[in-house]
């Protein structure tokens, strides 16, 4: 999992709305990088990283910090980093018998952590909010914020960790909740997402012989005993349900199914029922979006009952209210889905591939790419974002996509530095603005494995200064949580 933030004017997004089936008819929109978010002096800074999520109703942001093995905090009101948490996590390294990643943003990365990355309530304090609340939250944009003391509350993150283990983090301490929760395998737990319905977490394993999906209870201490089942993408969906062991857990309802043949990536949760893109199965050999039952009382608890055959090694995945979907598809481009008919809609979007997480808010999917062929090839009939100081004009780079939901056509794109391994993306509905990752090209290689200096002091926001144009958009001020406001 991988980030930037925009901040649009509500009227101009009400109009985007009113357009959005003909975006060409009105005046592209603009967006231009206007500041960083850096990490303090006292940590290591930004060349590794995961995935990111954004509560709106708690103006909060996080980040899997690779390089720290931290979850950091930061606040999305007034652009502040807020701590990191404990260094509880693996970070950077390789665990016995686990495959090794060589992509832009990972140094042995199928063994690090932290990876993904959600945000969950203390639980107890939201006891008077809905389930329907949550979901607007999380998945609608539509926020109930409110500015008491609750909403100041920052929660927990629950992060996968590279020793197959789940960490949770008070992110208003800092400090490790409960004890670690096994997954039962040996190499990272990666990619979640939360149920608010049952209470759960599903997290997978992309990297073990046998690809596991693993259900997680959030009520209560965290520990071995918050383990509710797994489901195994083992090649044997004859072998059905029954009780089984997980290593490190004991005995638990354990499912099987198809073969995940190529990893497994992020799921979310809509219409009752986890989603997971799943890059390839032996039934769906280009790839799927499996269906899965998180209902611990139902007769198909934890089971994939259902998939929707993609044919892009789909990744990262973001719901759009009310049963659509969309999919980062390597450098294919973000793919829409319908969840309720499961079928494809329309083609791929041209210029947005490269993306590990992909987000939906406010009308618009927000794609990451993380590659320098994939997007900003600048071919877009749109009118794109100027260049920011020190691009080069011609430059094929990381960049931000903005897609409209509706129309599913690219309506800007903001240029990231080289090789600035964005492939996270996470967005704030209420205020709008839109968080990236990204770290900086001339001290770090494509493989992450040169280490950055420390950025002149004092390391606090503020304005980027230029860089000479020699550099090509990467300095050391590059190096944090871009910030990418909407100017017209």
């Amino acid at each position: 999992m991988r980030y930037a933030r925009l901040l649009v004017n509500p009227i101009l997004a009400a109009l985007t709305l009113l357009l959005g089936a003909n975006p060409s008819s009105a005046a592209a929109p603009t967006y231009q990088n206007t500041v960083t978010i850096h990490l303090p002096s006292t940590l290591n800074q930004l060349t590794s990283f995961d995935i990111s999520f954004v509560d709106s109703s708690r103006s909060t942001y996080v980040l899997a910090d690779r390089n720290n093995a931290s979850v950091d905090v930061f606040d999305t009101q007034d652009d502040r980093f807020v701590r990191a948490g404990d260094s509880v996590f693996t970070g950077l390294g390789t665990g016995p018998g686990c495959k090794t990643g060589t992509g832009p943003n990972t140094n042995a990365g199928n063994s690090a952590g932290p990876n993904g990355v959600v945000i969950i309530s203390n639980r107890g304090e939201d006891a008077d909010r809905s389930t329907n609340d949550f979901m607007s939250v999380v998945d609608t944009g539509q926020v109930w914020a409110s500015d008491d003391n609750e909403n100041r509350d920052r929660g927990q993150a629950w992060a996968g960790d590279g020793d197959s283990t789940v960490k949770v983090i008070d992110l208003d301490t800092g400090h490790q909740v409960g004890s670690s929760i096994p997954t039962g395998g040996k190499c990272r737990a990666d990619e979640l997402w939360d149920d608010p319905e049952h209470n759960e977490i599903m997290i997978g394993n992309p990297n073990d012989a046998v690809v596991l999906q693993t259900f997680i209870s959030t009520v209560g201490t965290p520990g071995p005993r918050s383990v509710l089942g797994q489901l195994q993408f083992d090649g044997h969906p004859e072998l059905g349900c029954a009780a089984g062991t997980i290593p490190g857990v004991g005995t638990r309802r354990i499912c099987h199914t198809v073969a995940a043949t190529a990893g497994i990536e992020q799921p979310i949760f809509a219409l009752g029922h986890f989603w997971v893109a799943i890059g390839a199965t032996t039934q769906n050999p280009g790839g799927e979006i499996a269906e899965i039952d998180p209902d611990p009382d139902s007769p198909t608890a934890f089971q994939r009952i259902a998939s929707i055959p993609v044919t892009c090694g789909p990744s990262g995945l973001t719901f759009i209210p009310p049963n659509h979907a969309a999919t980062a598809c390597g450098t294919a481009g973000v793919q829409f889905i319908d969840l309720q008919s499961k079928t494809l809609i329309g083609t791929n979007v041209p210029e947005t591939g490269g993306a590990d997480q992909v987000w939906y808010a406010n009308g618009n999917v927000y794609a990451p790419d993380s590659s320098a062929t994939a997007g900003c090839a600048r071919t877009v009939a749109i009118e794109t974002t100027p260049n920011p100081p020190g691009f080069l004009g011609d430059q094929s780079n990381s960049c931000l996509a903005v897609i409209d939901a509706s129309s599913r056509t690219v309506i800007a794109e903001v240029q990231l530095p080289a090789f600035a391994g964005s492939h996270s993306v996470a967005v704030d509905s209420r205020n709008q603005q839109v968080f990236v990752p990204v770290r900086d090209s001339t001290c770090s290689t494509p493989g992450g494995s040169n280490p950055c200096p420390v950025p002149p002091a004092p390391a606090v926001p503020g304005p980027i200064p230029a860089c000479p144009p020699q550099e090509e958009g990467g300095c050391v001020h590059d190096q944090g949580i871009a910030v990418v406001q909407l100017v017209r």
